[in-house]
């Protein structure tokens, strides 16, 4: 398939599947908040799994590289915790408004802590995510 259409399709589709994530964990009752971020999170690396074994890139991956990259998963994994257990005290669009809003927190960080200014793409971001959650 050419790449034109490829990258287009890819990126709908990816944006359909997670649109939904919140009202089908909404859904899903009697499972753990546990139990429901390892298969959310288990399914996506099943479905991953192929393409990074593909790239000869990530093969040559040092030991600090898979650590920190280990280290991001942990986090990946408390955030999708957190997030599955707040659905159990309030909406799903309350929750997905504040997990939106982090490009928001992202560029305040930025500046507090590094002293990056907010770049043109962070604002655009930034637009979309306050434009999505009103």
């Amino acid at each position: 398939m050419k790449k034109e259409i490829l990258l287009p399709s890819t990126l709908t589709l990816g944006i359909i599947v997670i649109s939904f994530g919140a009202i089908i964990i909404r859904m899903i009752e009697g499972a753990s908040v546990f139990a429901i971020s390892a298969w959310r999170l288990g399914v996506a690396s099943i479905v991953l799994l192929p393409f990074a074994l593909h790239r000869r890139a990530l093969r040559s991956v040092g030991l600090r590289a898979a650590l920190l990259s280990g280290l991001s998963g942990a986090f990946l994994s408390a955030h999708f915790i957190l997030w599955v257990a707040s659905l159990d005290y309030t909406s799903v669009a309350s929750s997905v408004v504040l997990v939106s809003t982090s490009p928001i927190f992202v560029g305040l960080g930025a500046r507090l802590f590094i002293n990056e200014p907010p770049s043109f793409i962070l604002k655009i971001a930034i637009a979309l995510a306050v434009g999505g959650g009103v």
